[in-house]
């Protein structure tokens, strides 16, 4: 169409990466669109943008000689080889694609993916070319239904290097889709793409990655090292060849997965064509919608009735990415999302009110200096104190944020014998007191609400009674002891308000009473405690002197099931509960036994 590369002129920004921006522009003629991508990496050492100029054009010199149907085109890049002309693709990203679809994809769509992904790659592969940056993003679903592959980047991208100074230095962030091999800077072959290819098929399957990993805080350390998920039993996709297919793609070690995205194709399509033959025949004996399974030592007093849910998977306002804490106020229930990087507030019976937000200019209101301005990386957990001020942390940094009623920042409080990691649960007596979970030393920390000062730590590292690995979520009680729940130990310790170690609840497992990554803990007006127990998929229920009592819920999509169930709150004055059921992206609103 051109004898040198057209002159192009933006109209409007497609997106935005670490290291670059594309934008949507058109010819002189106004009649042809592009995608137009710049590197944008003026303000890195120059060793850095040295080594990412040099990868990024080796990439479109490659992309723009590998010409497919099913690959966006590239077309060149200019002079100063910083920028690149592609083909601007009519339709969305997978990632889209899935969120429009409710948050995953039938078994049929999952199919008809993994059989044009998979034929794409195989040609790429007989050209002696790897794809090593296979994800949602870069994956294009056409408005005609045509999927398209994007960014090839052909060789290992540099995660990390030794700079001159001798340390480590990340250069592309890590992808929870990269293979263990390039995370680790070691050999990569076709099984590589086969890896990542997993990774996407899985989370088009069930929503969710197959790793426990936080999206918000990725490190190659972290990626290498993640527990994988138990394979979901509430999806007739995931059948016994379902399972034994993808834990073999998904194999850390590369050379004991499928020798090729041939192999991996046939398998998994006959083992979900297999899955959905035996679904179609199959009768199953599910509880009815909006019945808990309630078990050990049921009696009628302790039924739990689910009032009503809320909540989808999106971005808009009243819906959920991935969501984390939950906590009640006086009348509203206040919603963490990690993805989303914001907190919703709700009216008690789920009607969506504001986001938390930092102050307007020109209210008149004094500003207060302040590091993170009311804004969030990876909000975490929150608490609300009598007078309604609204208290959250953020897991990326040592922050805790203050809002008003309306959801306006106030000001925020720093923890200062925190490091590099950051907060967790938080609770508040009405000493003014704040209760906040310290990962990074492994201990509660107590901070005067009104000044920030530092009062005291609760607990230490190990694995000891009175020590902790992980706090994740905490609560108090009416004597104002303090119950934290270790996300690494899967157990909940508990201390008097001075520090002093009073006992434990919970142990490893997915028995009656143990616990498989707790994330939060609540307590009734009857002193019963209630633990999120999230790899369970359950509420489990101890009585205040820690004796087991009953547990709830069960892996499910149904009303009354969870889905790594992600946090808890509960009113006491009316016996109400509040679940954030991660997986499922709503809350589940219980009553629970008043007498």
């Amino acid at each position: 169409m051109y004898s040198s590369l057209p002159t192009l002129s933006h109209v409007r920004q497609l997106g935005t990466g670490p290291y670059s921006k594309v934008f949507l522009a058109k010819d002189e003629s106004g009649k042809n669109q592009f995608a137009l991508k710049y590197l944008t990496i003026e303000n890195f050492p120059e060793d850095m943008q040295a080594l990412i100029a040099h990868h990024f054009e080796q990439r479109i010199e490659k992309s723009s000689k590998f010409q497919h149907e099913n690959i966006v085109s590239t077309i060149g890049f200019y002079a100063d080889k910083k920028s690149s002309i592609m083909e601007f693709i009519q339709g969305q990203n997978l990632r889209r694609y899935v969120l429009s679809k409710g948050g995953r994809l039938r078994t049929d769509s999952v199919i008809s993916l993994i059989e044009s992904l998979s034929n794409t790659l195989s040609l790429a592969h007989k050209d002696n070319c790897l794809h090593l940056d296979l994800k949602p993003e870069n994956i294009f679903i056409e408005t005609n239904g045509v999927i398209k592959l994007s960014d090839f980047a052909f060789v290992p991208r540099p995660f990390f290097s030794e700079s001159l100074t001798g340390a480590d230095e990340s250069f592309y962030p890590p992808s929870p889709y990269s293979s263990p091999e390039e995370l680790s800077d070691e050999p990569v072959d076709k099984a590589s793409d086969v890896f990542s290819l997993a990774v996407v098929i899985y989370e088009a399957l069930t929503g969710f990655l197959p790793f426990n990993v936080n999206p918000a805080q990725l490190t190659w350390q972290a990626l290498i090292s993640a527990e994988t998920r138990p394979f979901p039993n509430d999806n007739s996709a995931f059948s016994k060849a379902t399972q034994t297919t993808l834990a073999r793609a998904l194999h850390r070690d590369i050379n004991q997965r499928c020798d090729s995205v041939e192999e991996f194709r046939s398998d998994l399509i006959a083992a979900l064509q297999g899955a959905k033959m035996a679904a179609l025949v199959s009768v199953q004996n599910v509880p009815a919608p909006g019945t808990p399974t309630i078990k050990e030592n049921e009696r009628p007093e302790q039924r739990i009735k689910l009032i009503s849910t809320f909540g989808e998977r999106g971005e808009d306002a009243g819906q959920f990415l991935e969501l984390s804490g939950i906590a009640t106020g006086p009348s509203q229930i206040i919603v963490g999302d990690v993805l989303a990087r914001r907190v919703q507030v709700y009216s008690k019976n789920g009607k969506w009110l504001f986001n938390l937000k930092s102050r307007p200019e020109n209210t008149g209101k004094k500003t207060v200096p302040s590091a993170t301005g009311g804004l969030f990386s990876s909000p975490a957990y929150m608490c609300v104190d009598d007078s309604g001020i609204i208290y959250a942390t953020d897991s990326s940094d040592h922050y805790i944020r203050l809002y008003d009623r309306q959801g306006f920042f106030i000001k925020e409080v720093r923890n200062h014998p925190g490091k590099d990691g950051g907060l967790q649960g938080i609770a508040c007596d009405l000493k003014g007191h704040l209760y906040v979970c310290d990962v990074d030393n492994n201990a509660v920390q107590v901070l005067s609400s009104a000044t920030g000062q530092w009062i005291r730590s609760i607990g230490n590292r190990g694995s000891g009674p009175g020590q902790m690995q992980y706090p994740a979520g905490l609560t108090l009680d009416k004597k104002e002891n303090v119950y934290v729940v270790d996300y690494a130990l899967s157990r909940v310790s508990v201390f008097s308000n001075d520090g002093r170690t009073l006992t434990t609840l919970g142990k490893k497992g997915n028995g009656p009473g143990e616990l498989n990554v707790p994330r939060d803990v609540a307590i009734d007006r009857h002193g019963n405690i209630f633990v999120c127990d999230s790899l369970n998929h359950r509420i489990q229920v101890f009585a205040s002197d820690g004796r087991f009592l009953y547990s709830f819920g069960g892996s499910g999509r149904e009303q009354g099931h969870f889905l790594g169930p992600s946090s808890l709150a509960i009113d006491p004055e009316k016996q109400i509960m509040y679940v954030a059921d991660r997986g499922n992206n709503r809350i589940q609103i219980f009553e629970l036994p008043r007498e």
